[in-house]
């Protein structure tokens, strides 16, 4: 029997690309710790991500939150990955987003395709957003200047 979970009156999704808990709020599915943070301390600030104190994606309670710049949320989970720091929330195929973890990505335009050892490079070289990118591989955006990019799979 799979037991339905709620927040705030909101029904609780788990999204298989992230791994992150969402719920479905004014139209649109929302990050569910982000949610919870933004109820209990107001909007996040530009530039700033909320970070899991405990590493378990799965605990938004909002003592286990913290509002932390993005440039050291990405710094703290590269250097948690490089000493080989459990995270409870990660996936297995290592696609969880985790700066320091290295994907090859294709990009395609008008018919050809391009290889790149990582998102960052091939948003460097193309001239896109890393963001842009990001919300390609994760389907919630379809191009960025023309280019479509879908992660090389072994």
């Amino acid at each position: 029997m799979i037991m339905e979970r709620y927040y705030d009156g909101h029904l609780i999704n788990f999204s298989s690309s992230t791994g992150y808990p969402t719920i479905y709020v004014g139209g649109k599915n929302v990050l569910l710790h982000r949610y919870v943070w933004e109820k209990h301390h107001g909007i996040i600030p530009e530039g700033f991500e909320i970070h899991h104190r405990d590493k378990n994606r799965h605990n938004y309670n909002v003592d286990n939150l913290e509002l932390i710049a993005a440039a050291d949320h990405h710094r703290q989970h590269a250097l948690d990955h490089s000493l080989g720091k459990s995270n409870k929330g990660k996936r297995k195929d290592h696609v969880s987003g985790f700066c320091g973890v290295r994907r090859p990505v294709l990009a395609s335009k008008d018919g050809s395709t391009v290889y790149f050892e990582s998102l960052s490079e091939a948003a460097r070289t193309l001239g896109v957003s890393m963001a842009s990118v990001s919300r390609i591989l994760k389907g919630t955006r379809k191009t960025a200047k023309g280019w479509v990019f879908r992660y090389v799979t072994t």
